[in-house]
């Protein structure tokens, strides 16, 4: 049986376990074996129409999707890559808990922090190479600061 975790103990309580597996991403939370798809309600009618109509295009059959505030303004293409990332780390865990003696941790989350600094490395990788395909004309590849 496969859980996730979806509170972390405190003092004498015990953790709160769910075995409905969600996984969250920048735009969208990808529910594997879900079959409902939703719009957050916080974004305005407008966008939850454009995001409804790219939503049925690319939510696959055998889960469930969940658009997050942050997807406002996104463009189908990102959405996307969002999605095929969500995919692809649920096929890694879905792979290592068929394999793995029960109990074992298949999969942990990074700590708040380095996703914080992630998101914002990637948010600036993006922008970097965006503006030097617009100067060279075509892509580079992106090193880090005194690299080689």
């Amino acid at each position: 049986m496969l859980v996730q975790v979806t509170k972390d103990p405190i003092g004498h309580k015990g953790g709160r376990l769910t075995s409905q597996v969600s996984l969250p991403g920048r735009y969208m939370v990808y529910v594997p074996d879900g079959r409902l798809s939703g719009i957050s309600r916080k974004l305005p009618d407008t966008e939850r129409s454009r995001l409804k109509g790219i939503l049925k295009r690319l939510t696959p059959e055998d889960a469930g999707v969940i658009i997050r505030t942050a997807a406002e303004g996104a463009t189908e293409e990102a959405l996307e890559r969002d999605l095929n990332r969500l995919k692809a780390q649920w096929e890694v865990i879905d792979s290592k808990s068929k394999t793995a003696s029960a109990p074992s941790m298949i999969y942990a989350e990074p700590d708040l922090v380095i996703r914080v600094v992630s998101g914002h490395l990637q948010r600036g990788l993006h922008l970097a190479r965006r503006a030097g395909r617009r100067r060279v004309g075509h892509d580079r590849q992106l090193r880090p600061m005194g690299g080689t």
